[in-house]
């Protein structure tokens, strides 16, 4: 959760609907969130290398922004986030911030889709001007949300802690908490090989993780976030699906017979998508491959 209020008189106190007439409080905000609009429109960008080319205005309600460079955003500095179109959030940072008017920051030399966040741009080519911008740092609160939550609506109100929740000065807000932050990440260095001997067709990607410590250079795989290692693969030929396969390694083998019973021996378009698993909340965010076989 993210608040803003000007004046800023004193800490903001969340309190959650528990039925029509009982509230509990679950939060304290002690500082106001820096949250804004886009001032410019924003388009997909490349990941997981600079973005030298994108630039984001931001327009401010209050506060300011300020320029952590390169080593720092690399360290995890000039973390941000903005709604795209869909309702989803891409999670990105900037190493660049320049005061260009009155309120409105310049934000550039950017990592997108950080987080396990470039599913936000499913569907969407373009942010335009006029979406919800907020910095992402430690004024911003982590509610205590529940696994039974999960697909529940919830009903919060926010406002000053020295006044009582059914006050004037208090803001109602209604949210769904769907598990997205729980989900495995997409995996990366998704590839197809088909041997030129056999005929069979390979395919192979790499797991990222969510867990803690795994941005460390030193170690030889990132920890595994999940209670197994579990993956899901589709294939699917113009839109229907061919072909769903759960395996247990980043790797999947079409055999050359089977592939042929499945699709015949016209060269064909295919699209195959992998998610990783989780055992509570199911298939993760996926990554797709196009292949002509």
């Amino acid at each position: 959760l993210a608040a803003y209020a000007d004046p800023w008189s004193g800490p903001l106190a969340v309190w959650r609907r528990l039925d029509d007439t009982s509230y509990t409080q679950i939060a304290t905000l002690d500082a106001p969130a820096t949250l804004g609009t886009t001032a410019t429109a924003f388009a997909l960008g490349p990941t997981a290398v600079w973005d030298r080319a994108a630039t984001l205005d931001v327009v401010l309600d209050g506060g300011t922004l300020s320029a952590p460079g390169e080593a720092r955003t690399l360290d995890g500095g000039g973390r941000a986030a903005v709604e795209t179109l869909s309702g989803r959030w891409e999670v990105f940072q900037f190493a660049e911030a320049e005061l260009v008017a009155t309120a409105t920051w310049r934000l550039s030399d950017l990592l997108r889709a950080q987080a396990g966040s470039e599913d936000a741009w499913e569907g969407v080519s373009e942010i335009p001007a006029g979406r919800p911008f907020v910095l992402v740092d430690d004024r911003l609160r982590t509610l205590p949300i529940d696994r039974d939550d999960l697909g529940r609506d919830l009903v919060l109100r926010v406002g000053p802690a020295a006044d009582p929740y059914t006050a004037a000065s208090f803001v109602e807000v209604a949210t769904t908490p769907t598990g997205r932050g729980l989900l495995p990440w997409s995996p990366v260095h998704l590839r197809g090989r088909l041997d030129p001997v056999s005929g069979d067709l390979a395919v192979t990607w790499v797991r990222r993780s969510r867990a803690p410590g795994a941005d460390t250079w030193a170690a030889v795989e990132v920890p595994l976030a999940e209670t197994s290692e579990a993956y899901r693969l589709t294939v699917s030929r113009g839109g229907a699906v061919v072909l769903t396969v759960d395996t247990a390694a980043p790797a999947w083998t079409w055999a050359h017979a089977d592939r042929l019973a499945a699709l015949g021996t016209t060269p064909v378009d295919l699209t195959i998508t992998v998610a990783e698993l989780s055992a509570e909340l199911g298939p993760g965010v996926a990554r797709s491959l196009a292949l002509r076989i």
